[in-house]
């Protein structure tokens, strides 16, 4: 959501940065380098949480600017920080049945034994 406003807006530098700690190496990738490390009986399970924003939408986007690229969306004109948050918001309305239900996160378990 963040980073398709960011795209919308052209903001694909930006983009680039928010999508950095969110790249997930392939779990295959991930199982092998833990087992070179001399790591056995290694295992991936990736597990999905539904994500709750309780404020809704404005405290989607003010999380948006709590991020690490928060101070590069300050930079961005009034005008741009504009069109973000309208896409924001836009986007948001779409995925919200309810008004904090935002969609779901995803991460992977690893678990393994040396």
């Amino acid at each position: 959501m963040i980073c398709d406003s960011l795209l919308f807006i052209g903001e694909s530098a930006i983009a680039d940065l928010m999508r950095v700690p969110f790249n997930f190496i392939d779990k295959h990738e991930l199982e092998k380098h833990f087992q070179n490390a001399g790591f056995e009986t290694v295992s991936v399970e990736k597990k999905r949480i539904t994500f709750k924003i309780p404020g809704g939408i404005d405290q989607a986007i003010k999380a948006a600017y709590a991020t690490p690229i928060g101070p590069k969306l300050l930079s961005l004109t009034d005008e741009k920080q504009q069109q973000f948050q309208q896409c924001i918001r836009e986007r948001l309305t779409n995925l919200s049945s309810d008004g904090t239900t935002i969609g779901q996160l995803a991460s992977n378990i690893l678990e393994a034994n040396k």
